[in-house]
């Protein structure tokens, strides 16, 4: 896996993944133009996306009605430089009628346990802690917890 990084202006990169590009800057506070996510930013989108393909993946595979998968992550972050993240916290929101709490709270278990590869290299730095919501309902607290 590799990665090219193009300086485009004052503090704005692109970021060339395979076919794929994403720009990111800095917000205009700092001298960016805010014309792309941070990098912290893509940080919290990429657990989003690895734990979010685990779950739904995990529902898919256990022919669980999934119809929405919502995910909100927030962060804690120091004050002083470097500006690093001291805490994050996951909420999943699923919806689906006739879908099993029970599965949904195993699918994030799994995912924050086991295959959450991004998850599992941040933990090893920051705590991550997860709330599972079944059509509205807060079913499950967990924290990540990788071997």
């Amino acid at each position: 896996m590799e990665a090219k990084i193009t300086w485009q202006s004052p503090m704005a990169f692109k970021a060339q993944l395979g076919d794929h590009a994403v720009v990111m800057d800095a917000v205009r506070l700092v001298g960016g133009r805010d014309e792309g996510a941070t990098p912290k930013q893509l940080l919290l989108a990429a657990i989003g996306g690895c734990t979010g393909m685990d779950i739904s993946s995990l529902m898919k595979k256990w022919k669980e009605p999934l119809e929405s998968f919502e995910i909100n992550i927030a962060a804690e972050k120091t004050t002083e430089h470097p500006t690093i993240f001291t805490a994050l916290h996951i909420d999943y929101f699923l919806v689906g009628e006739g879908l099993d709490p029970e599965k949904a709270i195993e699918a994030a278990k799994l995912s924050q346990s086991r295959y959450c590869a991004v998850s599992a290299m941040v933990s090893k730095a920051v705590p991550i802690s997860y709330d599972v919501h079944v059509n509205g309902k807060n079913c499950y607290t967990g924290k990540a917890e990788f071997p």
